[in-house]
């Protein structure tokens, strides 16, 4: 007994058209096993259709339950048939191939649903379909009308979520208000105000979209930037840039365009023929601080400069200035709004080429740490100060190695107004200088410009708080370890006070920057006194009298020469007394740069002689004390140089009667920091002669 299997269904041969001639034959091709011979027998199957059969293809086969053919029947063909379609899923806007037969040729003659949701037939014809999945359809079946009758597919069309869009180019490059831009890329949504568009910062009308395309009108009020389409599943940002030229500049006329990154590499930009223009491109946030810092500089003619002009998002104008050989920095307005900014260069005849690279402003630091600064040929920096209302600070620039030689740091520091609020300048290695308390919470942008064209320039730049030195506490310990760098000390003062500054121990690195200069300043920063100690201790001391004000007082000190090292301060009040005639006053100056005022009655015409005596001075014996008497008012009324261990001042004839004041105070020529003991003595009411006779008589004792 032989079994037959069939695993193949018969072919129709159908002619490219759709239609199968009539004299086409039709093969069946079954594979027959024989259990009796052990062996694969093929036998083919021919039937032979007639022209009276011209309209039948579909041939109906039936099986037993083994596989076994029980029956052949040719069927009347189906008026339209569903076939096959590709692709098996997607989003709504997805194109799909219908195949089949009974289809219209006109795309007007068929109906096609995804599960009821009425689709768009593309094109057409008897036995392909090209239709876009509809908004709302879901899965399931795919039904063709046409010629009044219905094919359904066998399968269902799965219509998956649409995916997040991407974008593949846009045309053209670039255009003015109002020109149309068409997007190509995957996944926009055609559903009305499903899918945004944006360029730069500007919505747009979206004039068409389909899953891969959209079209869309520049919009007024817009500058160059980037492309963004939106849909319910994300976003997609063109990799390149939309240029829309600024008002007065044809497209074509933007022959050359860069876009820059904050803090990333530099990017070339060339301009090479007349009346032309280059457009750099950057993004900023609002509130940002930026500057192009441009080098590799070539201008033709030589020695020209170049126009540039700054655009807001919105093309319109936000800066303006020219760029030479000496002057390759622009350091960007505070950005006003975010989105993408343009700087045009060019619009001469000259012929430019250049490296551009944008930089982020830096925050100057405040505690007592650097910010370091490099810069080329032409190059000046902008760096910014986060001020506090109230808060007092030192501008330290040091480190500073420039070429030529000489050449100094002038720094204008504004307001977040953008009004004036400091200047200054920085020479030799470095320099510290005290600025006035801020007057207003913020932003204080710092412009630091060499004073003369150089190659190249480096230095630091950073803040000092101050540290504080009490009066009458302990002494504090000042160390500088960079070249260049300085040091604030702070004190609280009172109006009226009367203050001793002393500096000891001062060792300098290299010990051929002899002294260091020392500037106290009122709280207003402005210049109480100054001077300059040595490093043999010579002029180490201040005699701060009579505070003007109450308030923080500061000490900025600066070794020449850019010398490190290190200093030891203190700060007293001055001892305080009252004279009384005949009787000794023990005076005790203990404290470096400590002095002394004694207060003592005086009536009008009184001849009144000083006697100073007993004097012992350390580390240095013989060290020269300044004795002074002051009138009721204040004003000097004598005074005299005391050298060794004793020495007399005789006053003139008192000129008003009231309350006068014995200043002493260790002289600054000599080792000014030295502390003293020595012995006074008030003698009043004696004749002038017998007065110095009898004071010389005891000196001698």
């Amino acid at each position: 007994m032989v079994s037959a299997l069939a695993d193949e269904v018969p072919a129709t041969r159908v002619h490219p058209s759709g239609h199968r001639n009539a004299d086409s034959p039709r093969v069946g091709i079954f594979r027959h096993c024989s259990r009796d011979l052990g062996e694969w027998l093929l036998v083919a199957w021919l039937a032979t259709i007639t022209a009276a059969h011209a309209a039948s293809n579909v041939v109906q086969y039936t099986y037993d339950a083994v596989g076994n053919i029980i029956a052949i029947q040719r069927l009347d063909a189906a008026p339209i048939a569903i076939a096959d379609f590709t692709p098996a899923s997607g989003a709504a806007g997805t194109a799909v191939t219908i195949s089949g037969n009974g289809f219209s040729a006109a795309t007007a003659g068929n109906g096609v649903t995804f599960n009821g949701a009425v689709a768009a037939v593309v094109t057409a014809s008897a036995t392909t379909l090209v239709v876009t999945v509809p908004v709302g359809a879901s899965t399931g079946k795919i039904y063709v009308t046409a010629g009044g009758n219905t094919a359904t597919s066998a399968r269902d069309f799965v219509v998956s979520a649409p995916g997040v869009p991407t974008i593949a180019g846009f045309a053209p490059a670039g255009g003015a208000a109002g020109v149309a831009a068409t997007v190509t890329g995957t996944n926009f949504d055609p559903a009305t105000g499903a899918t945004s568009v944006k360029l730069n910062q500007s919505a747009a009308t979206v004039a068409s979209v389909t899953a891969t395309q959209l079209v869309f009108a520049v919009p007024a009020a817009t500058g160059s930037g980037r492309i963004r389409v939106t849909t319910g599943t994300g976003s997609a940002v063109s990799a390149g840039d939309f240029i829309v030229p600024p008002a007065g500049v044809a497209a074509a006329d933007i022959v050359a365009t860069a876009r820059l990154g904050a803090d990333g590499s530099a990017q070339s930009i060339g301009i090479f023929a007349a009346n032309k223009f280059g457009l750099i491109l950057f993004d900023g946030n609002a509130g940002d601080w930026l500057s192009l810092q441009l080098g590799n500089f070539a201008f033709n003619p030589a020695g020209g400069a170049i126009a540039y002009t700054i655009y807001r998002p919105d093309n319109t104008q936000l800066a303006s200035g020219t760029l030479s050989a000496t002057a390759l920095s622009i350091h960007v307005p505070q950005l006003p709004v975010t989105g993408t900014y343009a700087v045009l260069l060019g619009g001469g005849i000259a012929q430019v080429s250049l490296d551009a690279r944008l930089e982020s402003n830096r925050i100057v630091p405040a505690d007592g740490t650097t910010l370091g600064i490099t810069r080329s040929a032409g190059q000046t920096t902008r760096a910014l100060i986060a001020a506090v209302a109230g808060e007092q600070k030192a501008l330290m620039i040091s480190g500073m190695t420039i070429a030529p030689v000489g050449t100094s740091v002038d720094f204008a520091i504004a307001q977040p107004n953008g009004s004036a609020f400091r200047k200054g300048t920085a020479s030799g290695l470095g320099t510290t200088s005290l600025l006035p308390p801020f007057t207003a919470t913020g932003v204080h942008p710092v412009l630091l410009t060499p004073t003369a064209a150089t190659t190249q320039s480096a230095f630091q730049v950073g803040l000092l708080a101050g540290i504080p030195l009490a009066v009458d506490g302990a002494y504090f310990d000042l160390g500088i370890a960079n070249p260049g760098e300085g040091g604030r000390i702070n004190f609280s003062g009172t109006a009226g006070e009367n203050l001793g500054l002393g500096i000891k121990g001062v060792a300098l690195n290299p010990t051929s920057a002899a002294n260091v200069s020392f500037s106290v300043y009122k709280p207003d920063a402005a210049l109480l006194v100054s001077g300059r100690c040595f490093a043999d201790e010579t002029e180490c001391s201040a005699n701060l009298a009579n505070l003007p004000v109450t308030g923080n007082y500061s000490v900025i000190l600066q070794p020449a020469s850019g010398a490190t090292g290190a200093m030891r301060m203190w700060l007293s009040h001055d001892v305080t007394g009252t004279l009384t005639n005949g009787s000794p006053y023990v005076l005790s100056l203990a404290r470096p740069g400590q002095n002394a005022r004694l207060a003592f009655p005086g009536v009008a015409g009184a001849a009144i002689a000083v006697q100073v005596r007993g004097i012992t001075t350390t580390p240095v014996a013989g060290q020269g004390i300044l004795v002074q008497v002051n009138k009721p008012d204040g004003s000097s009324l004598a005074y005299a140089h005391v050298s060794g261990s004793a020495g007399t001042l005789v006053l003139p004839p008192l000129p008003v009667t009231g309350t006068y004041t014995l200043l002493v105070e260790p002289e600054p020529t000599g080792k000014g920091a030295s502390r003293a003991q020595m012995e006074v003595l008030l003698d009043a009411g004696q004749s002038l002669a017998s007065t110095i006779d009898r004071m010389h008589r005891r000196g001698t004792q």
